[in-house]
């Protein structure tokens, strides 16, 4: 019996758990720096361009790296911090989209979608070709109710481009 209990002496426990506890820290910050939680900005966007089909033909989306940011007013808001609304999403692109035989001109559309996937504010703009590398501001125009545009509503922004036929 006393052997047994020799080899749990405060000490020695107290060493062994200071040794379990730092190696514990260690593997949570390992684990959020691998996942990105420490690593990555907060707000950057995912952007995808996606082809649409039509029966069977493929419509090729005419740009291929797009940029789109969103520009944000601050409103006050006198009992606390300012509120935060998007007034416009801006695209940009290395490609020109030529004008098209002016049958239907080209539009841009932005969606600003809450968690449930609904359009809750949108804006568009007609055009007729683009040149690489302008910017072409998308003011957000449409709102489902007042203060739809507030970026503490918005989950996701889908762009749209529809070239000119």
């Amino acid at each position: 019996m006393i052997r047994f209990l020799t080899v749990f002496r405060p000490a020695l426990i107290k060493k062994v758990l200071q040794r379990i506890i730092v190696l514990a820290i260690v593997v949570v910050i390992i684990s959020l720096m691998g996942t990105g939680v420490l690593a990555e900005p907060w707000n950057e966007f995912d952007l995808f361009v996606q082809d649409f089909g039509w029966g069977e033909e493929t419509l090729v989306s005419p740009v291929s790296n797009p940029n789109v940011e969103v520009r944000l007013i601050q409103v006050p808001n006198p009992p606390g911090d300012p509120d935060n609304f998007i007034e416009s999403c801006v695209f940009n692109s290395t490609i020109d989209i030529p004008a098209g035989t002016g049958l239907a001109q080209g539009s841009a559309i932005c969606k600003l979608v809450n968690d449930q996937g609904q359009a809750i504010a949108e804006g568009r703009i007609f055009f007729l070709s683009y040149t690489a590398n302008d910017d072409l501001i998308v003011p957000i125009s449409s709102f489902v109710f007042p203060g739809s545009n507030n970026n503490e509503l918005i989950f996701d922004i889908k762009f749209i481009i529809q070239k000119p036929i």
